[in-house]
């Protein structure tokens, strides 16, 4: 390379660098999530306004949503933020790598949570009823 060289990035993603930069993760600090984690108010709101755009994303990359359903991920993320803000006290690993880890989990149990409504959470399908139970048992034996 010529002139001035970015530094060597190793095996770091285009795309890791970019959700890093763009949406202020890069703001993020271990120092940070512990604060929150000990009760800080105006740590919990930094914490909350830094992750609150990776939330989107990871909502929306669950819910896989099309321009009509863009008001359930502003839905959905809403709602796994405020289990956010509710559960970081509980935060067993007080890093930015935990946090991001633990609201994985709540945004995937909120995207399920919405698509059970939906009616499409069933993987097995509806219930089917037996024989035995949509026809009389005695009408089975009767040739």
């Amino acid at each position: 390379m010529t002139g001035t060289a970015a530094p060597c990035l190793g095996r770091v993603s285009t795309c890791a660098i970019v959700t890093e930069l763009v949406f202020g993760a890069a703001k993020l600090t271990d120092e940070l999530v512990v604060a929150a984690a000990e009760g800080s108010r105006d740590g919990l709101a930094r914490l909350l306004e830094h992750i609150a755009p990776q939330a989107r994303l990871m909502v929306a990359a669950r819910l896989s949503a099309t321009p009509a359903e863009f008001h359930a991920v502003e839905e959905i993320c809403q709602l796994a933020m405020v289990a956010l803000s509710d559960s970081v006290p509980r935060l067993r690993n007080r890093t930015v790598v935990g946090l991001r880890s633990f609201l994985s989990g709540i945004v995937s149990r909120k995207v399920a949570d919405h698509l059970k409504r939906r009616g499409e959470g069933d993987l097995v399908g509806p219930p089917h009823a037996s024989l035995d139970s949509a026809t009389s048992y005695d009408a089975v034996w009767q040739f």
